[in-house]
């Protein structure tokens, strides 16, 4: 289980989605996107959907210039507040070498097709963050 240090709420049980998932977080740099959606709209089935579409993302960005070749992703296990919002949170993690070759990634037409998959109705938003957490591993 890996808590957020941003938000102890937000503990999530990791699903390994390509590769070596523990090398997202032992990479250089580690993309943290959280989507925030209405509570009502997720269930059990909507949760197994949701994993298995960022699990055909990330194993496209395999094939980038400066993915690590890991990533994990996984449901908060308690609700959060997002904007007002009592929600539930999904959580992806991807391994990078440098936010430049993410950059690079996410301006190719895969990238963006995949990335819009994963926004759904009852979406209240998403975040995306960069941190170097290979040095606090």
């Amino acid at each position: 289980m890996l808590t957020c240090p941003y938000d102890s709420n937000a503990q999530t049980t990791l699903v390994p989605t390509f590769g070596y998932y523990l090398q997202a977080f032992e990479a250089p740099l580690t993309e943290i996107m959280t989507w925030y959606y209405h509570s009502s709209v997720v269930t059990p089935e909507f949760e197994a959907l949701l994993i298995q579409v960022f699990s055909n993302f990330a194993t496209g960005l395999y094939q980038h210039r400066g993915h690590t070749g890991a990533s994990a992703c996984g449901w908060a296990v308690r609700t959060v507040e997002y904007q007002g919002e009592t929600c539930k949170a999904f959580m992806g993690f991807v391994g990078w070498l440098d936010v430049y070759a993410h950059k690079e990634a996410s301006m190719t037409a895969a990238f963006q097709v995949s990335i819009r998959c994963l926004q759904y109705d009852g979406s209240l938003g998403a975040t995306v963050m960069h941190v170097p957490l290979g040095t606090h591993v």
